[in-house]
């Protein structure tokens, strides 16, 4: 017997969304600090391997983002499949 535990799939969502939406102000917070910061550095070479870095960063910060939004809709959609059958399967007998 499976048994699924809709509030608790929706608990984990709702934290993913709050990772995710925390996620997008870090971005938005480095983004600000890197505004602010790549006039400071006198050497050619160490602000370019600071905005490599902060480049490399961001891409992560992407990808993390695009399978953390993957992960919420695939778990929703998931769980809300299941309860419409299961309901569909009690209105059988009814």
């Amino acid at each position: 017997m499976i048994h699924y535990n809709y509030a608790g799939i929706a608990s984990v969502m709702a934290e993913a969304t709050q990772q995710k939406t925390q996620l997008i102000q870090l971005v938005q917070d480095m983004t600000g600090i890197k505004n602010s910061t790549q006039s400071l550095w006198e050497d050619p070479e160490s602000a370019e391997a600071f905005r490599a870095a902060y480049t490399k960063w961001l891409q992560g910060s992407e990808e993390l983002q695009g399978v953390l939004g993957n992960i919420i809709n695939a778990a929703s959609q998931g769980s809300d499949n299941m309860n419409g059958t299961n309901k569909a399967i009690a209105n059988t007998w009814v």
